[in-house]
């Protein structure tokens, strides 16, 4: 499996679970910084009560990568974004998915 093979089901979790719309979520949006730029796998806007923006990582797994290195690139996407999750498709993830946010209860 490839990274890319993830991108449907987030895709399918931003419209099913997180309410964005349809036409607002894409994958591999480039975010310019500085005179870098950031990728972002999956990304979508949802627009119920207030305007939220999506960016989701993915990751085919963990193995050859610490912790620490993909928290450090979640936590360095929500300066664009109000939630920021990374998802995986192996045993090395826990869970379908770590959430990041800036508001998070």
């Amino acid at each position: 499996m490839y990274e890319k093979d993830l991108y449907p089901a987030v895709e399918d979790f931003l419209k099913t679970q997180k309410n964005c719309l349809a036409e607002y979520v894409g994958t591999e949006l480039s975010l310019k910084r500085g005179k870098t730029s950031l990728r972002v796998d999956v990304f979508g806007v949802s627009n119920q009560d207030e305007r939220i923006v999506y960016l989701c990582e993915g990751k085919r797994e963990r193995k050859r990568r610490s912790f620490g290195k993909v928290v450090g690139e979640a936590v360095e996407l929500l300066k664009y974004a109000d939630y920021v999750y990374v998802s995986g498709s192996t045993a090395s993830f826990e869970t379908n998915f770590f959430t990041f946010g800036k508001n998070l209860d």
